[in-house]
């Protein structure tokens, strides 16, 4: 069933483009501020408080998982799991973003290439158009983790339920990124941790689908000041991917940059294929369901 439900929601994410509308999660926002607003004091303002959060909306799923999966012979189960799935990936469409970007960037129209690279980035970009398509590969190459990667591994690991959480989490984590207090510092610490064997899957992904050598060197670049388990995802991933397209040269134009980004929407995919395909030795061995 992992296998179908993956096949079905990739192939609904690019058949239909309205999906997209229907990931909204205004909702989970409100009910974040509504809950941090109810839980007073110094004990919910850390990991507890995060936990707290987070249960319902587990707690939710994992009911509505057991109770569905062998109904209608299994049928509503999996209907239920790509339904899940549809709804926790993304929520935007990475590669037409990544193409609305390319456009306005060789059009040479700044205020809109900079618009959609904060998008992209979640951060405010390099003002330089050179540097800005530079940052913008590396956010590609992490986006690609946060949209699509780290959902499958942990609807792989855990059925609709990891998806839920792992979207859970990294929406929190997002909403909370501006703060500094102790609950904020949990969620992005959580993110962290679910992000970790995904993230460095994906980077093996990368290495595998391009050029395998320069992706290890920008993989050990990025984690030599620091013990493995320590460095961000992010900076596992932009590395890799980096290394894999092989831009480790100074590229001066704004043509090339758009055959790099190209590029790195290319090496995603081919990620991706990667994946399917061991999730689908998997299944044939019997070790994902």
């Amino acid at each position: 069933m992992t296998l179908i439900a993956i096949l079905a929601s990739l192939v609904l994410e690019r058949l239909l483009d309205h999906v997209q509308d229907l990931r909204r999660y205004e909702r989970y926002q409100d009910y974040v501020e509504w809950l941090r607003q109810r839980l007073h004091g110094d004990v919910w303002e850390g990991r507890v408080g995060v936990v707290a959060l987070l249960a319902p909306v587990v707690l939710i799923t994992m009911l509505l998982q057991i109770g569905l999966s062998d109904a209608l012979f299994g049928l509503l189960g999996l209907l239920f799991a790509v339904g899940v799935l549809v709804f926790c990936l993304g929520p935007r469409d990475l590669g037409h973003e990544l193409t609305q970007y390319r456009e306005a960037q060789v059009s040479g129209n700044l205020e809109l290439s900079t618009r959609l690279a904060r998008t992209l980035l979640g951060v405010e970009p390099p003002s330089d158009p050179l540097e800005q398509a530079r940052a913008v590969t590396g956010g590609v190459l992490v986006q690609a983790n946060l949209r699509i990667f780290g959902v499958l591994f942990w609807f792989v690991v855990l059925g609709p339920v990891g998806a839920v959480l792992y979207r859970a989490v990294t929406e929190l984590s997002r909403l909370t990124q501006q703060d500094n207090d102790e609950f904020s510092w949990a969620a992005r610490q959580l993110n962290e941790i679910l992000d970790w064997l995904p993230a460095r899957l994906v980077a093996l992904g990368y290495a595998l689908s391009g050029h395998f050598e320069a992706a290890m060197v920008g993989w050990r670049e990025a984690t030599s000041n620091k013990e493995c388990w320590l460095v961000p995802a992010a900076q596992v991933l932009a590395a890799t991917g980096t290394g894999a397209l092989d831009l480790d040269q100074e590229i001066e134009d704004v043509m090339a940059w758009d055959q790099a980004l190209q590029s790195a929407m290319g090496l995603v995919w081919r990620t991706l294929i990667l994946w399917v395909f061991v999730i689908a030795l998997l299944t044939l061995a019997g070790w994902a369901a």
